[in-house]
């Protein structure tokens, strides 16, 4: 890994579960766009309040980045890259933004008044990143709906 402070919580996690493979190498996770997304997405997830995230897979392969794995682990990193974090990979379904489901919603620990409202919300979020990369959002577009435990946290 190349995050300093990544590789020192991973370690700190591998010597408190001596059950999980050493040889794994955990994926790195930034949430969001911005700082403030980050920072407000990393918290719900310390909180205890989000279980799951939403992305569009054009955004995850134009990163280079694959479909998470079930069972896989992840460092989540907050805005400023420092690790703070370890979640484990629960499950991951592949929905069109028309048609996420209410529980996957729910999962990211938002109060829910309508998958209409979430679709307001998002929207011109997903559509930035996808943005950055010359891709258009649309309500075809390929949803990664992605649920977790989160297994460990650092200081």
């Amino acid at each position: 890994m190349k995050n300093e402070s990544a590789t020192k919580l991973w370690d700190v996690f591998l010597k408190t579960h001596p059950d999980v493979d050493i040889a794994l190498v955990p994926q790195i996770k930034v949430f969001g766009t911005d700082g403030n997304l980050s920072s407000s997405v990393l918290d719900t997830i310390l909180k205890g309040k989000a279980l799951g995230y939403i992305e569009p897979l054009l955004a995850l392969q134009c990163r280079g980045e694959s479909i998470p794995v079930i069972g896989g682990f992840y460092l989540l990193l907050d805005s400023k890259e420092n690790a703070r974090a370890v979640i484990q990979i629960k499950t991951a379904r592949l929905h069109p933004f028309f048609n996420v489901p209410k529980e996957s919603i729910a999962s990211e620990g938002r109060v829910l008044k309508s998958v209409e409202s979430w679709k307001s919300e998002v929207w011109e979020n997903f559509a930035s990143q996808l943005m950055t990369y010359g891709k258009p959002l649309r309500e075809s577009s390929i949803m990664v709906c992605t649920t977790f435990n989160l297994v460990f946290t650092g200081k």
